[in-house]
């Protein structure tokens, strides 16, 4: 499948991954191949739909399903807190809202024992809609070489500074997919 074309105004600031591209085929195939844990989490809000109470899951990759020893059947459509109640303690839930909230990504690397999970994360963060491309990879035994680190930094420095809509998607597909750029 061909990704969708962008057809916004130069004043308009295109989605960078909006579902529909996630799902194409040529991005879905390389997000189930993926050697890192990948979920869409969706924003829930309060009645006012001001406020984010949690997450729903959307979808989870392979790795993903694996590293929450949880099958995507069993948690899509599911909040996020419901699945793992120690993101509201551990800080993730606000990390979330936060990347929704202002649209800038965020990476972090944490030390987690979260639901029977021991190890070191390193997670990268991604505004999708009205919710949070989620970008998980265990460095517990392996930490992320300083190609994988610039790697990171690349990404989020491009859209921090609004670069095209298709370069930060083809460096999303080379970082999830374990290509150097």
């Amino acid at each position: 499948m061909n990704l969708p074309l962008h057809t916004a105004d130069a004043q308009a600031e295109p989605e960078l991954f909006p579902y529909m591209w996630l799902t194409s085929r040529r991005v879905w195939d390389v997000i189930n191949a993926a050697p890192v844990g990948i979920s869409l989490l969706q924003a829930l809000r309060s009645d006012d739909a001001d406020l984010i109470d949690d997450f729903q899951y959307v979808f989870v990759n392979p790795v993903q399903e694996a590293m929450i020893k949880l099958l995507a059947d069993d948690i899509v459509g599911q909040p996020l807190t419901m699945i793992s109640p120690d993101v509201t303690t551990a800080g993730v839930l606000d990390r979330l809202r936060q990347v929704v909230e202002t649209g800038q990504p965020a990476t972090q690397i944490e030390a987690y024992q979260l639901d029977g999970i021991t190890g070191l994360f390193c997670q990268v963060y991604l505004k999708s809609g009205d919710g949070v491309l989620l970008l998980v990879q265990d460095v517990s035994f392996r930490p992320l070489s300083a190609a994988e680190q610039q790697q990171q930094t690349a990404l989020l420095t491009a859209i921090h500074n609004r670069i095209s809509a298709a370069h930060i998607r083809a460096m999303l597909i080379a970082l999830i997919s374990g290509q150097l750029f």
